[in-house]
């Protein structure tokens, strides 16, 4: 256990280093988990309040009054269609720059990443290189090294799961209590199963990676062979036409020569 803390904490290093841009991200998070937690509301007051007529709390009334917005149900539901798509538009919003901030600090931790791992591949002697083909030095600089990603990812999701169902819980729970409790039942067996199929998903990664490892290697070792065909072709082609030459050489040199040579014989005779 303090060896697999220790290899941890040589890749949360790379994490440390963009704080600024994780705090943003968290922030970015806590404002799309209330936008989210707003998003049940129009329909609310457009099927209650508009659609049924049902009499408004105080607090949306006291809001409306001092919007000057008309309490008439023409007017409740062109607010549930302007609140839904004004919560449509910051959510979308709010997604883009989670996903930039997201790619902006994945790219630089990998990228820090496979600078260090790269020198580390070059002072290491030349029989580890001779024991290890090149395809799995290349997957490691490739694609192992968006491991430090993954676990960012996976220690900010937990954060974001619970501030989403905090907030989510409790606007369901103001609207709906059964459909609430119902839902949040549901969530153990979702894990139960995570943890029943996460081995087998684990073992299947990494044949896939050893699979990609090989197909890596057969690929730079196709590549390498091809200036070999073509110089190999090359010199083929180098060696029959210098083999050729003297031949037609000197077929040119003795066509006119036996040409005379019969002219002047047939002359004398």
């Amino acid at each position: 256990m303090p060896a697999a803390m220790t290899r941890y904490r040589q890749v949360l290093k790379y994490t440390a280093h963009q704080w600024r841009y994780l705090l943003g991200i968290l922030s970015v998070t806590a404002v799309w988990s209330a936008v989210a937690a707003l998003e049940p509301w129009p329909m609310k007051l457009l099927i209650d309040y508009g659609l049924k007529r049902q009499e408004l709390p105080r607090a949306l009334a006291s809001l409306l009054r001092a919007a000057a917005i008309p309490q008439t149900p023409l007017a409740l539901i062109a607010c549930a269609a302007m609140a839904t798509l004004a919560l449509f538009v910051i959510g979308g919003a709010l997604g883009m720059a989670l996903t930039w901030l997201w790619s902006v600090v994945g790219q630089r931790m990998v990228f820090d990443l496979s600078t260090d791992l790269f020198h580390r591949l070059q002072r290491l002697p030349f029989r580890y290189h001779a024991r290890h083909p090149i395809g799995d030095s290349l997957t490691r600089l490739s694609g192992d090294t968006w491991c430090v990603y993954n676990l960012t990812n996976r220690l900010f999701s937990p954060f974001e799961q619970a501030l989403t169902l905090t907030t989510i819980g409790a606007v369901a729970w103001r609207l709906n209590p059964r459909l609430t409790v119902f839902a949040f039942v549901t969530a153990p067996m979702l894990a139960a199963s995570s943890l029943y199929f996460g081995r087998r998903l684990k073992t299947r990664a990494k044949l896939g990676r050893e699979a990609h490892s090989r197909l890596t290697s057969f690929i730079h070792q196709t590549l390498a062979c091809i200036p070999g065909c073509r110089r190999s072709r090359v010199r083929r082609a180098t060696q029959s036409a210098t083999s050729d030459s003297p031949r037609k050489l000197w077929s040119c040199h003795s066509a006119p020569r036996l040409s005379g040579e019969r002219m002047v014989s047939s002359m004398v005779w």
